[in-house]
């Protein structure tokens, strides 16, 4: 679900940098240019766009104003998040911690989701910032290469529900890849116990030859759950 707009002066306040909210609390601020020239040229290289950005990070919130070119926004805005929040590198959403919808990945998704307030007048940007997990490693190596990437998997191992044998390590799991199906996170590369109801009614290609002892073991434990090898 999208975030709803400001709706009152005080909530247009609230996206506002707390240096700069007393040009606005009368409302008698004049509303900010669309873009503001860096130099007397007209290429679009020339201008930036002033954009006030609220930062989500789990329970914290920071507002800054910053100067947007078209090329280099989303460059930007990761520099000014490893600035705000250093000891990571983030994954960037539109939205806050309770409305997060789509990853943004490039300038032209930054310009996208922009909005102007309708008192004030100025341009916002709320994102919601995540961070990039590395790889958790342990001492276990799966006989599985990433269908992704096409590593070895060590670590975790992320196995989709619905394809036939594919799997993805934790890297790629982290930059969002294969969404579109449910995925199961398998902690060692020795033994991990899979409840009976999933190998029961995964389509049979997904656990390959192992699915049809599977199925017996899984109705002689009357369901209790199972373990892939």
């Amino acid at each position: 679900m999208e975030a709803r707009e400001p709706s009152s002066l005080a909530e247009e306040l609230e996206l506002v940098p707390p240096e700069l909210r007393s040009n606005f609390e009368n409302k008698s601020s004049s509303i900010i240019p669309l873009y503001l020239s860096s130099n007397t040229s007209h290429s679009a290289s020339s201008y930036t766009r002033t954009v006030y950005v609220t930062f989500h990070k789990t329970f914290e919130k920071k507002v800054v104003s910053m100067d947007f070119s078209e090329s280099t926004a989303f460059e930007d805005i990761s520099r000014r998040a490893r600035s705000l929040f250093p000891g990571s590198d983030w994954r960037i959403f539109s939205g806050n911690p309770y409305h997060s919808n789509v990853e943004i990945h490039s300038s032209s998704e930054i310009y996208s989701y922009i909005k102007r307030t309708t008192i004030c007048g100025f341009e916002y940007l709320v994102i919601n910032l995540e961070p990039i997990v590395e790889p958790h490693h342990t001492n276990s190596e799966f006989y599985a290469k990433c269908d992704s990437c096409g590593t070895q998997i060590a670590g975790r191992r992320y196995k989709c529900t619905m394809c036939a044998d594919f799997d993805i390590c934790e890297r790629c799991e982290a930059k969002s890849v294969h969404l579109q199906h449910a995925m199961l996170r398998i902690s060692t590369g020795l033994r991990t116990e899979i409840p009976g109801y999933i190998t029961m009614n995964a389509p049979s290609y997904v656990f390959g030859e192992t699915r049809p002892h599977l199925r017996e073991e899984v109705t002689i434990r009357h369901l209790e759950g199972e373990t892939l090898q």
